[in-house]
């Protein structure tokens, strides 16, 4: 609730000491004429068999006490250790894996320290939970698990560290190749006019320096020892040549330099540590740490299933026990009715002032308690008036309903935060919103909260999560229910303020926004944290809890889509009719491809100099025959999510180029038609094959065909896309970045991609004559593209100054509908004709 103190960092337990209502609880008094001393002293006089069967009725509650307490003090804790040992176990195996990912030495020293702490705090209750279990089979199970896995991670460390040693190396050497470079560059000098066929011997020496750089792309170990084999190919035809024709190719008295010279680049190659026996030895390295972590998710699934024995093995043992101590109950009232017939009438009143009203009915109140808390009502008051030993007994089961309420609440709450969890969020909803006739529901998430995670670690993720519930919590009104629903979203249940008092509402979250935002210091860091809010209404949006939370989250979402973060937003009908309307779209998408509902239109790329036609970009129209056109934004989307993506992609391919080709084959001069292929593509599809499939059916030139990517590309698997983009570039086509400056930009990627052209993105180039900022990016790209030695055509240009800037700047070409929108098939076909006509005459 939003009044509650907030529960220590990760510890929801209560102190032993503490009552079912967090109170202290005072310890039992001490017993002064307890029940046998006056069971005794009633029943002296009386015959034998009646002070036997009071005896015996001694001996029932002295068990059933005694029950309560093994319960009490051996059953639960068992329990709870077992519950202990299992987070233990995760925490060990999600630990392992961050040692694997681990991006530097140092980051991998850190993360198997912390892997030796959890392990450590594994072993440590798995003792505890050895001395109090004994050394059963289930126990020596989970003992020889977790050997295993201990060793296994000792190996994965072994492994990972062996790996960071030889890349630590292997740079060393690539350090000492760049040397090697330049040295060969002041060797080779000038070439005498008169080298000839001599001039080979240096061409190997530069091949072998090459296939010596190129030692950090290889990624598996076939390419390792094909790689080793050029090389050693390669050193043989250095050797052979070098007698024959060597020293003529160089300038005089260069002979001991390139001696030297041969030397050292020959123990890079060839010698002890070499650089691809190092590779070869890191690659080694990295499957090993690979099948060590498959190991210990084998390990995992194990060491889960044996504690799931143990756990059930210890709820039998409490559930006996229970059963137990009711039944001993029950003949303890049976042993003194016997007692109670049997014994005179000076007995009778005797046992009625001694037994009936000071123990029996205490029993029955204490069995009463005992039947509520079996049916699951843990506020269920148990007496404990008196100072005997039925007293001792009330204290005793008041313990084990406190620790069953502690369960509960365990398996209400969440672990992290000490919120309400999922079901605690749904009977809120049933609860708290039935009895109001109406509130609210918050669905909250964080802003970048997976950056936080991936730049600081999962550890300070957590700790930013515990503030935010904190935060929550001071700031919730009292008698609002704050909840964690998983991950980085929270959720809050508001009674009694319906869509009627919505600006209310909003009001109301914006000061939790405002909460939110201050900064978190985490360990000497200080984090910025935003929150997105979405809000449903019951019951005016639903009455069920998945409903309303459905739709708040819908909110939320819309909120994201229409913001930069920190926004709020109110769910309306039309939210579920665009999702309705995506999924619409995706049902009908197959169909739309199989019809052939889609079509081509072809924007027109300038040469802005001259103002001629010089290309075209082909753009994917879907006309549906009830819906009209659908724009591509709808349904591009859809199509990647849902994977059609790869048959729309190919069919766009495919047709751009067979009317490119029909183009030419009509008369119309050569123009380069662009398309792009999506991302989803790459994942999915060999791009590869399907272009070259395109290029073969339609029988257009490699040279008249543009594959457009975006920067976005490389971020899914680098190692994939940029073989496939070597195999492009090897069919001949053209490769160009699209939307360039919108996403990652990294010159990195740009020197290893080698594509031909960049597109600056319209977003720039729209607002840049009113915005300097824009200016200064779009020159910036225009100089990274003449120093790579780029082409950059500029989209968006729909005006004169755009087209006047893009001249002066000294960019080439552009896109836009200053010269033309996109176009059928047939109106290209006029535009260019028109083109050249313009141009004849």
């Amino acid at each position: 609730m939003a009044g509650a103190a907030a529960p220590p960092h990760r510890s929801l337990a209560v102190p032993d000491s503490a009552s079912h209502d967090g109170a202290a609880m005072p310890p039992p008094p001490a017993p002064q004429f307890g029940i046998r001393a006056k069971l005794w002293a009633a029943f002296l006089a009386i015959a034998g068999a009646t002070a036997l069967v009071s005896v015996l009725a001694w001996a029932t509650f002295s068990n059933t006490a005694g029950t309560l307490d093994r319960i009490t003090g051996e059953r639960i804790p068992t329990l709870v250790e077992l519950s202990r040992l299992a987070q233990r176990s995760n925490a060990l195996i999600a630990s392992a894996a961050s040692v694997v990912f681990a991006g530097s030495e140092a980051e991998l020293a850190a993360e198997s320290a912390r892997v030796a702490q959890a392990e450590d705090a594994f072993i440590a209750t798995h003792r505890r939970l050895r001395d109090a279990m004994g050394a059963t089979p289930a126990v020596r199970k989970v003992a020889e698990v977790s050997g295993r896995i201990s060793a296994s991670l000792a190996l994965l460390r072994s492994a990972m560290r062996q790996r960071w040693e030889l890349a630590a190396r292997q740079a060393r050497q690539l350090e000492q190749l760049d040397v090697l470079h330049q040295e060969y560059r002041m060797l080779v000098g000038e070439p005498a006019a008169d080298a000839g066929a001599r001039w080979t011997f240096l061409t190997e020496i530069n091949r072998l320096l090459v296939l010596l750089g190129s030692v950090r792309d290889a990624a598996t170990a076939t390419e390792v020892e094909h790689l080793r084999r050029k090389v050693a190919a390669t050193l043989d035809a250095v050797d052979r040549l070098r007698d024959r024709q060597g020293g003529d190719a160089l300038a005089p008295g260069a002979a001991e330099a390139l001696d030297s010279f041969l030397r050292r680049l020959r123990r890079l190659a060839e010698g002890e540590g070499n650089l691809i026996d190092l590779r070869a030895r890191e690659r080694q390295a990295r499957a090993v740490a690979a099948a060590r972590l498959v190991d210990l998710q084998a390990h995992s699934a194990a060491l889960d299933s044996a504690i799931s024995v143990l756990s059930r093995t210890a709820q039998r043992r409490i559930d006996a026990d229970r059963d137990a101590a009711t039944d001993a109950l029950g003949r303890s009232k049976i042993t003194l009715a016997l007692v109670a017939g049997a014994a005179m009438l000076a007995a009778l009143l005797i046992a009625w002032l001694y037994v009936g009203r000071s123990v029996v009915r205490r029993l029955t109140k204490l069995d009463h308690s005992m039947r509520a808390i079996a049916a699951g009502d843990l506020d269920h008051p148990i007496p404990v008036g008196g100072r005997d030993e039925v007293t001792a007994m009330g204290y005793a089961l008041t313990t084990f309903r406190d620790a069953m309420a502690r369960v509960a609440h365990l398996a209400r709450h969440d672990g992290l935060t000490g919120l309400g969890n999922t079901l605690a969020f749904e009977d809120a909803v049933a609860h708290t919103l039935g009895t109001a006739q109406g509130g609210a529901v918050l669905y909250l998430n964080l802003d970048g909260f997976k950056d936080i995670n991936d730049t600081f670690g999962h550890s300070t993720g957590d700790r930013v999560l515990v503030a935010v519930a904190e935060r929550l919590r001071r700031r919730a009104r009292p008698g609002d229910v704050v909840t964690r629903l998983g991950g980085d979203d929270f959720a809050l249940v508001i009674p009694a303020m319906t869509e009627a008092h919505e600006d209310l509402l909003v009001n109301y979250v914006e000061q939790l926004s405002q909460g939110l935002g201050q900064p978190v210091d985490v360990e000497g860091l200080t984090i910025e944290v935003k929150g997105t809010f979405g809000i449903s209404f019951h019951p005016r949006d639903g009455r069920r809890p998945q409903d309303l939370l459905q739709r708040a989250e819908m909110a939320m979402h819309d909120a994201k889509r229409h913001g930069a973060g920190g926004g709020v937003s109110v769910y309306a009908p039309r939210m579920s009719e665009q999702q309705q309307e995506r999924k619409a779209i995706r049902g009908e998408l197959r169909r739309a491809i199989e019809n052939r509902q889609f079509s081509l239109v072809y924007q027109p790329k300038i040469d802005i100099a001259s103002g001629r036609c010089v290309g075209m970009e082909a753009l994917v129209r879907w006309d549906h025959p009830q819906r009209g056109r659908i724009r591509p934004d709808q349904f591009i989307p859809v199509a990647e999510r849902s994977g059609l993506i790869a048959p729309l992609g190919e069919w766009v391919m495919r047709e751009a180029c067979r009317q490119n080709k029909a183009w030419l084959d009509a008369g119309l001069p050569p123009l380069k038609v662009a398309v792009n292929v999506s991302a989803v593509q790459f994942l999915c599809q060999d791009v590869v094959e399907m272009v070259a499939r395109a290029l073969r059916d339609s029988g257009l030139q490699p040279r008249h065909l543009e594959v457009e990517i975006t920067e976005s590309v490389i971020m899914t698997d680098a190692a994939k896309v940029m073989r496939m983009l070597d195999g492009l570039r090897d069919l001949g086509v053209s490769l160009a970045i699209d939307d360039f400056g919108t996403g990652y930009s990294s010159l990195s990627y740009l020197k290893r991609l080698r594509v031909h052209c960049l597109k600056i993105d319209q977003s720039f180039v729209r607002e840049m004559l009113r915005n300097d900022e824009d200016v200064r990016i779009t020159r910036a790209i225009l100089n990274i593209a003449r120093d790579f030695g780029l082409e950059v055509v500029a989209e968006g240009i729909e005006t004169a100054d755009h087209a006047a800037f893009f001249k002066a700047e000294g960019c080439h070409l552009g896109q836009g509908y200053f010269w033309g929108k996109p176009m059928s098939p047939v109106d290209f076909h006029g535009y260019v004709s028109r083109d050249l006509a313009a141009a004849a005459s």
